[in-house]
C-alpha cells in the first residue's frame, strides 16, 4: 500500500504512509481516529490520494471544512475579486 502512497520519484520524505500507519496504531488502541486532509484527487499511477488510502484501509476522513464545522468554527464564503469587504459595507451604511 505504502508503494501507491508516495511518487517514488519525488524529492523529500512523504508522510502519507506514516499518517495512515499512526492511524491504524491508534485505532488498534482503540481510539476513534479520522484524518483530516484535502487530498483527494488520485494521481495514478504515480500515486494515489489520501482518501484513497483511507478507504482502501478502512480509515475514516473528512475535509478541513468539516472537521473545522464541527469543531464549531463558521466557514465565510470567499468573495469574489473586487468586492468590498465587511468594514466597506459598514462605512457605506452612515
Amino acid at each position: 500500500m505504502a508503494g501507491h502512497m508516495v511518487d517514488v520519484d519525488a524529492e523529500g520524505d512523504p508522510g502519507d504512509p506514516y499518517v495512515l500507519a499512526q492511524a491504524l496504531s491508534l485505532m488498534d488502541d482503540g481510539m476513534d481516529v479520522r484524518i483530516v486532509t484535502e487530498d483527494a484527487l488520485d494521481h495514478e499511477p504515480l500515486r494515489i490520494a489520501m482518501t484513497t488510502g483511507c478507504d482502501r484501509m478502512d480509515i475514516p476522513y473528512c475535509r478541513l471544512a468539516d472537521f473545522l464545522s464541527h469543531l464549531g468554527f463558521a466557514m465565510k464564503p470567499k468573495r469574489a475579486e473586487g468586492a468590498p469587504d465587511d468594514a466597506d459595507e459598514s462605512n457605506n451604511n452612515g
